[in-house]
């Protein structure tokens, strides 16, 4: 990540709001003060697949072979599901150094504190790592455009040097066509300056964006905190 990741704890409204915003999940404010083992079991999954920590096929899978040892495995299948769910989000958590340790009791029988403690922190890193993504399409963009730049400058130079060519290698012809070639050349001239115009504007405003980059990622996160206390 580009942008310094920090935890930050979110109210219910926000978990609700940054739910929503991402399509992540339609969640109710009364799901997370009473949170169920089927709710927070859902939420974490789809939150998960959201930062691409669990592929959608992933989820359903069990293992087969290890369910053999027991005698009856129909009834084992649920609980190995949620173990590796559980250890899932731990190592998500753990990476993200959320500053309470998950427990499998955390799932089993969720506490509403702990709960949204923990949706914070996934949150909080599925918002920086948006940003960062946003970030990095700008710089593509910027570079595209100053590469189109520097190709319809070398494009205009080019005419140029063979308009000019044509003139000193047709030295015949130079006296009958001398008004139009001036008039061509004249073109061509302004061509290239506004090519190199173009260039150098393109490269200033990268330049511009490259030292206010952090400070348009703070905004972007201020603003969209407000809006969603707001909501």
């Amino acid at each position: 990540m580009s942008s310094a990741y920090e935890y930050e704890r979110f109210s219910r409204s926000q978990i609700v709001a940054y739910l929503k915003q991402g399509e992540i999940a339609s969640v109710k404010e009364e799901d997370l003060k009473n949170p169920t083992f089927d709710f927070v079991s859902e939420l974490y999954t789809r939150i998960l697949i959201y930062l691409d920590a669990l592929d959608e096929e992933e989820k359903e899978q069990v293992d087969y072979e290890a369910l053999e040892h027991f005698e009856n495995p129909e009834h084992h299948a649920t609980s190995m599901q949620s173990m590796k769910l559980y250890y899932k989000v731990k190592d998500m958590l753990h990476m993200l150094h959320c500053p309470l340790k998950i427990t499998y009791k955390d799932l089993l029988r969720p506490e509403s504190s702990r709960t949204e403690c923990f949706f914070s922190s996934l949150l909080t890193y599925g918002l920086y790592n948006y940003l960062d993504q946003v970030g990095e399409e700008n710089d593509v963009y910027f570079s595209l455009q100053i590469s189109n730049a520097e190709v319809d400058l070398v494009q205009t130079v080019q005419e140029n040097a063979n308009l000019r060519s044509q003139i000193v290698q047709s030295p015949d012809k130079l006296q009958g066509a001398l008004e139009e070639k001036k008039l061509v050349l004249g073109e061509t001239k302004k061509a290239e300056q506004v090519a190199i115009g173009s260039f150098q504007e393109k490269a200033a405003i990268l330049e511009v964006y490259e030292k206010f980059g952090v400070y348009c990622s703070i905004t972007f996160v201020h603003t969209s905190r407000n809006s969603v206390q707001e909501l």
